[in-house]
């Protein structure tokens, strides 16, 4: 990566949280046409050259320009399980009013990973990443934030109100400082269960 540039994963936060500012509960065709912009044009790309993209979201934007519905243009099949929703999630729980409450997070780090990545575990990741963060800007501990991160995930599933794709996501709970889904390999290169336990393992996803 060039110096005094940041990634695609950068670029795709930055439209999310672009997108965000415009339509807080997150209008998914204004994300997804954001997204398209900086594929095609570059737009948010620090000196306006798109010079990476992530397979799983290359083929999902390539869906996109061919008039797919973002609900549906993400790859959803095991080894379609990507970590780039993953890393552009965080807008999310930056642009959250907690007096929404966690499902409200829940829903909208899920959505927003539609339109690129839709296997149940790459929601999930979304969701529990977004969780922990919203926790740790509250002045929550480490492992304090992620239980009660995974506590909503289980509360959220057990009242049954994910939508008919995320319904699938927590299949299981996370036991101490694990995923949030039981029985998960990392598929993908960059698998999204990967990247959250990288995230796990700095311990720095919010100190800046």
């Amino acid at each position: 990566m060039p110096p005094g540039t940041w990634s695609d994963d950068g670029s795709q936060a930055l439209c999310l949280f672009e997108s965000l500012t415009v339509a807080p509960a997150l209008a998914l065709d204004d994300f997804a046409r954001r997204l398209q912009r900086w594929y095609r044009d570059g737009h948010l790309q620090a000196g306006g050259r798109v010079f990476d993209v992530g397979i799983q979201t290359h083929r999902a934007l390539d869906k996109l320009a061919g008039g797919e519905s973002p609900l549906r243009s993400g790859g959803a099949s095991e080894r379609e399980n990507g970590n780039g929703s993953l890393m552009r999630v965080l807008p999310v729980a930056l642009l959250h009013d907690d007096r929404q409450g966690a499902f409200v997070l829940i829903e909208k780090a899920m959505r927003q990973s539609l339109p690129t990545h839709a296997h149940p575990r790459s929601l999930a990741c979304c969701a529990q990443l977004v969780l922990w963060a919203n926790g740790l800007m509250r002045g929550l501990g480490e492992d304090l934030a992620w239980e009660e991160a995974a506590s909503a995930l289980r509360r959220r599933e057990r009242e049954a109100r994910f939508g008919a794709v995320a319904g699938r996501a927590s299949t299981d709970a996370p036991r101490g400082r694990g995923v949030p889904v039981g029985g998960c390999s990392s598929c993908g290169a960059g698998g999204a269960v990967r990247g959250i336990e990288m995230s796990l393992g700095t311990g720095d996803v919010m100190r800046g």
